[in-house]
């Protein structure tokens, strides 16, 4: 299958989110910085005041760009977590409260902000793969960002999607098309390997996970 091909086939089809996941990564051999950057600091305010008039999704798109620039920034972790945390998303609300404890062992409330999400059930198994309602229009929003070229943009709205959707398999495989488009196959890989893990009945998701492996294992003699 061309490249074309498996770009056009995601991008019909449209966690963990794209830059957490990579940054989670990075914080094994990082360490923090001594503060956030003052673009941090600006994008975790307009975060919070997405936050405080009733818009979690925006705002979790900006803390997700602040955790892009400063990926051990303890705040952002916590605004992640809270985000996670309200939207009863355990997998993600304790992996942001296990990192931002890490950051701050010491801080109570980091310690009982892990403790909440890992009170957090479970949910049941019958929704596994299938995106909310609300998830099927931020994919369609990522997909017309993706279609005007505006990549780094669709992958902030679709992390977002995931991070407050984050059984659904659908913003992961957008994610692996704009990874794929931006020439990052291993990253495609990772999140199509995510989609097919959430909806492991859907053919078609492993079929584009088995042309993405094709494209990242390189040819004898290449």
């Amino acid at each position: 299958m061309s490249a074309a091909r498996i770009a056009g086939a995601v991008v019909v089809l449209g966690a963990a989110a794209m830059f957490v996941a990579v940054a989670l990564r990075q914080a094994r051999t990082a360490p923090p910085p001594v503060s956030a950057a003052p673009a941090v600091t600006e994008l975790l305010a307009r975060g919070d005041r997405l936050a405080s008039v009733g818009r979690p999704y925006r705002a979790v798109e900006y803390y997700l760009r602040a955790q892009h620039v400063a990926p051990d920034d303890p705040e952002t972790w916590r605004r992640l977590a809270n985000a996670a945390l309200a939207a009863e998303q355990p997998e993600h609300a304790r992996q942001a409260a296990d990192r931002l404890v890490a950051l701050t062992p010491n801080d109570i409330a980091a310690v009982a902000l892990r403790d909440a999400a890992a009170a957090l059930p479970t949910p049941a198994g019958e929704r596994r793969g299938r995106p909310r309602a609300l998830t099927r229009r931020r994919c369609t929003a990522a997909k017309r960002l993706i279609d005007a070229g505006r990549l780094d943009d669709a992958a902030i709205v679709l992390a977002a999607a995931a991070w407050l959707d984050e059984r659904a398999a659908m913003p992961e495989t957008y994610l692996a098309n704009v990874a794929h488009l931006q020439g990052r196959v291993a990253d495609a890989v990772a999140h199509q390997r995510v989609a097919v893990e959430l909806a492991p009945r859907s053919a078609l998701f492993r079929r584009n996970l088995e042309a993405l492996e094709a494209a990242l294992t390189p040819t004898p003699g290449s």
